[in-house]
């Protein structure tokens, strides 16, 4: 993984802040924000996007895509890339709906830029996200 090609790809999405993280808080590129920020970031979302994963899962609602959490000047939309890497990206209020309708579009991209030891899919369930060519 080129984390200079995944920031370089953050930096073209056009928002004042994108980090993409694990599940287990670690983090992979940011964009918009220093390094301390954006660990801090990872590691508070990968607790809250674990506990709303499995929220879900216990309800029989199935996997999360993406989730949107408006604020009073902007909002936050977390995206799943793949089973355990998260897309955090900051937008202003106006471009919620513009950036949620292209967040896995955007998500299929970085994907493509992730190793291959990452998994993209758990069992049958792959959240639209495409595996790389080769990979098992």
């Amino acid at each position: 993984m080129n984390a200079n090609e995944i920031g370089a790809r953050l930096a073209t999405l056009d928002v004042p802040m994108a980090i993409l993280g694990t599940s287990d808080g670690m983090t992979l590129a940011y964009h918009g924000v220093d390094q301390e920020m954006a660990e801090k970031a990872s590691a508070a979302f990968a607790m809250f996007t674990g506990v709303l994963d499995s929220s879900t899962a216990q309800l029989g609602r199935g996997g999360l895509d993406s989730v949107v959490m408006c604020l009073p000047h902007c909002a936050i939309v977390v995206t799943w890339v793949t089973v355990c890497t998260q897309l955090l990206v900051v937008v202003d209020s106006d471009q919620v709906s513009d950036f949620a309708a292209r967040s896995a579009q955007v998500a299929d991209h970085l994907a493509e830029l992730l190793p291959d030891e990452l998994p993209h899919c758990v069992g049958a369930m792959h959240l639209h996200r495409p595996a790389k060519q080769g990979a098992a």
